[in-house]
């Protein structure tokens, strides 16, 4: 089964966010090749400092400010991992927080654990493999 990376934004816009309780704005993915994806999305920065744990820092903001949209940026590979129960799984390569790169391990650090868990699927027994292509995701089941 193959899809196309309109298919996989649409997937993200319209249920898989919603599903997991994740508050994220303009979720996307392109799909780079080499078994890579590059993510995108949006949150509040109000939201943003929550997650981090530290929600005191925005009182310090006007309203305006608090309410900006911060973007995300998040590079991974993707790969299927056999010992975790056959989980689809996103390895974080690169991570950014507007134009500001961070460490990988930051990403767990500063988002909610909902938004997080995106980086995790489980997968049915009948998927032998998850590819990425570049413009597209290819699955291939067993015969």
């Amino acid at each position: 089964m193959t899809l196309t990376e309109a298919e996989v934004n649409a997937l993200l816009a319209r249920h898989l966010v919603e599903a997991r309780g994740v508050r994220l704005g303009a979720p996307s993915a392109r799909l780079v090749g080499d078994d890579r994806v590059q993510l995108t999305a949006h949150v509040p920065l109000q939201q943003l400092l929550d997650d981090a744990g530290v929600p005191a820092l925005g009182s310090v903001l006007t309203p305006g400010w608090r309410a900006r949209p911060v973007w995300l940026r998040v590079g991974a590979h993707v790969r299927v991992d056999e010992r975790a129960a056959r989980q689809l799984r996103l390895d974080v390569e690169n991570f950014a927080v507007g134009r500001q790169r961070l460490p990988a391990a930051a990403l767990r650090l500063l988002l909610d654990p909902a938004a997080v868990g995106l980086l995790r699927w489980s997968l049915p027994r009948d998927v032998d493999s998850v590819g990425v292509e570049p413009g597209r995701v290819v699955i291939r089941t067993a015969s």
